[in-house]
């Protein structure tokens, strides 16, 4: 998911760090997509990450994209969570003290109950659940414990396959968001300059609700979100709702 965002974002304009816990590894993405390439590579979660060529490679060069270490994204305003769920805290946990207190915008995409090829969506510890219910934002906020940080959910129902460098695939931009106010408004704001179409949700509270396969999501997205839900969807037009 981080490769495919980070690539559209940077296609339309915007400073981006594909920040990694081997930065090397960046590195290697963020110069491959400079030449206008796209960029393939198999996909630790299980299938392929596949960014195509945007419609004007030339100006792949002019991209302000770079690479950095986890330590690295306490310097952005804007902190994207894109990583596996079960791996997360881990790398948000280094960055805690440097980020304490100075406002830090938060979009989390993390999905600790969809399931993976590789069996590693484990769902949220009973020692770790929030008051607020089966929710990783609501994790990730209250494991951080900074109320100066504004919080949002995004791309949690869409499939990284749909994020092309250009914009959202042909037949499909709808994105559910919810959460803290200013944080919403700026993902909105990112979204609709990226060519996406915003579906607002709500407030944090709400979270549990929209986590795909949750114990508590609507019945609708758990359908959606199971083997043969994916199936029946994959190939015809997608749509949040």
């Amino acid at each position: 998911m981080g490769v495919h965002l980070g690539a559209h974002w940077a296609n339309i304009g915007m400073d981006v760090m594909l920040c990694s816990r081997t930065p090397p590894s960046a590195q290697k993405i963020v110069d491959t997509l400079k030449l206008g390439r796209g960029y393939r590579a198999y996909a630790k979660a299980g299938g392929e990450i596949d960014v195509p060529p945007p419609r004007n490679p030339a100006g792949a060069a002019a991209y302000k994209l770079s690479a950095g270490s986890v330590t690295d994204a306490a310097s952005a305003d804007i902190i994207v969570l894109a990583t596996m769920f079960d791996n997360q805290w881990a790398q948000l946990e280094q960055i805690k003290a440097a980020i304490k207190g100075k406002g830090k915008i938060i979009i989390d995409m993390t999905n600790p109950f969809l399931m993976r090829p590789d069996d590693g969506a484990n769902g949220i510890p009973a020692s770790e659940m929030p008051p607020g219910g089966p929710a990783a934002v609501l994790v990730h906020q209250q494991k951080l414990g900074d109320d100066s940080v504004k919080w949002a959910c995004a791309f949690k129902h869409t499939l990284w396959s749909l994020i092309l460098p250009d914009g959202p695939a042909k037949s499909f931009n709808g994105v559910e968001v919810l959460g803290d106010d200013v944080a919403v408004a700026t993902t909105m704001a990112l979204l609709e300059r990226g060519g996406w179409t915003p579906r607002y949700r709500g407030q944090l509270q709400v979270a549990p609700l929209y986590e795909p396969m949750g114990p508590k999501a609507h019945s609708m997205l758990a359908a959606f979100f199971t083997p043969s839900g994916l199936r029946r969807f994959i190939g015809d037009k997608l749509a949040c709702m």
